[in-house]
């Protein structure tokens, strides 16, 4: 608790890394989709596509699966790979470190906005946003071990009103 509404911030550490000599590398956002439990409507009315490209492009919008997640994995790896190579820290994930980061994916995931974009039916790009457990996660510690997880899993709707947007790649 001193962490969240002490003098620890988010602000905090940084400064001190900097004061120490360390510089800033490689800095991200964090993007967050709110509004999702007032929303019982498909993706489409939260995130807006442009109807007559997707139409010219022979574009077309999927939603992730939880039954196929296995299959969907595999070409979410090739597309991994392929939109973060051009970067000089990436290093290719293997099938083997993709199913280990995911692993429990399942569970959390919220299939209209984890989304694949195909032209000619081969996928070309990806989104994965999940719901903001960080309140549940804080609750526990940190801890996600299989109890907490089952309790996540019964109590899932109370984190579904805001979405993180964890990682998105585009060939």
């Amino acid at each position: 608790r001193a962490f969240v509404d002490g003098p620890y911030t988010h602000a905090y550490y940084p400064a001190m890394y900097e004061r120490h000599g360390f510089a800033r590398r490689f800095e991200g956002e964090t993007f967050v989709l709110p509004g999702l439990d007032r929303l019982a409507k498909p993706v489409e009315k939260l995130v807006s596509f442009d109807d007559s490209r997707l139409e010219r492009e022979r574009l077309e919008v999927r939603r992730a699966n939880r039954r196929r997640m296995k299959h969907e994995l595999a070409f979410v790896r090739e597309l991994l790979n392929a939109s973060f190579a051009q970067l000089g820290y990436y290093t290719e994930i293997d099938e083997d470190e993709l199913a280990y980061q995911v692993a429990g994916l399942g569970f959390l995931l919220d299939e209209r906005i984890a989304l694949y974009l195909f032209k000619d039916d081969r996928p070309i790009a990806f989104i994965l946003c999940i719901p903001d457990i960080s309140e549940f996660v804080r609750k526990v510690n940190g801890d996600l071990g299989l109890l907490n997880q089952l309790r996540l899993l019964a109590t899932r709707r109370r984190y579904r009103s805001e979405a993180i947007c964890v990682i998105q790649g585009t060939i």
